[in-house]
């Protein structure tokens, strides 16, 4: 038990980890943009609610010019569709999920007899829950292809398909999180038959303890 819940720890913690990287660095989405004042294209990102590299009016308000920084929209009614705007709710709830779950699961390594059948049932729908939030959220942002931030990047882009812009490797790494919650719960469902016989034999040795004893 103590090796197989070392391990759930251990992918609890990476889980959550690449969840929480994936939903807050601007790398969903890759494309090209162009600016009056910029001799070449430049490279530019997206996610639900961040961004790298967008234009915006100079300080003198009478041109544009390319801000060649990373950051969020300026409220959350600026982020450029709806879909994204529940996109970020969801993956950014489903992240914190993964973030919660992880922090339990290593408590529970230095408190005794915390690993518990209706511990480990809890954990389990932590993870899934987790799991289907950030998937939500990444069946969503595809619906935002079409706001027109993204046509300006992306040449022809439009719900579900990217035109000139591709997928960055946070997308992917939320899926690999993804994959990872689900393996969790798969887990915990292998562990609770575990975590019951181990607690039948402590009561019966408990038993047989106070029988020596009398």
């Amino acid at each position: 038990m103590g090796t197989c819940s070392s391990c759930f720890v251990l992918v609890s913690i990476g889980s959550a980890g690449a969840s929480c990287i994936g939903f807050y660095l601007p790398y969903w989405i890759k494309g090209v943009i162009s600016g009056p004042n910029e001799p070449s294209p430049l490279k530019t990102f997206f996610s639900t609610f961040r961004r790298c590299n967008f234009p915006q009016l100079s300080a003198d308000q009478t041109d544009i010019v390319i801000e060649r920084e990373c950051g969020r929209y300026s409220s959350f009614s600026d982020i450029p569709s709806v879909w994204w705007q529940l996109a970020t709710l969801v993956v950014g709830f489903g992240s914190a999920l993964t973030l919660f779950a992880a922090v339990m699961s290593f408590l529970a390594c230095w408190i005794n007899d915390m690993w518990t059948r209706l511990f480990i049932r809890g954990l389990g729908l932590l993870h899934l829950g987790a799991g289907l939030l950030i998937t939500l959220g990444l069946l969503l942002h595809p619906l935002g292809w079409d706001a027109p931030e993204v046509t300006q990047a992306c040449v022809s882009s439009s719900k579900y398909h990217l035109g000139s812009c591709h997928l960055y490797w946070c997308y992917f790494i939320l899926i690999a999180a993804v994959t990872g919650e689900l393996l969790l719960f798969i887990t915990s469902l292998k562990m609770e038959p575990l975590v019951a016989s181990r607690s039948n034999y402590k009561e019966r040795y408990a038993d047989y303890e106070y029988a020596q004893d009398v």
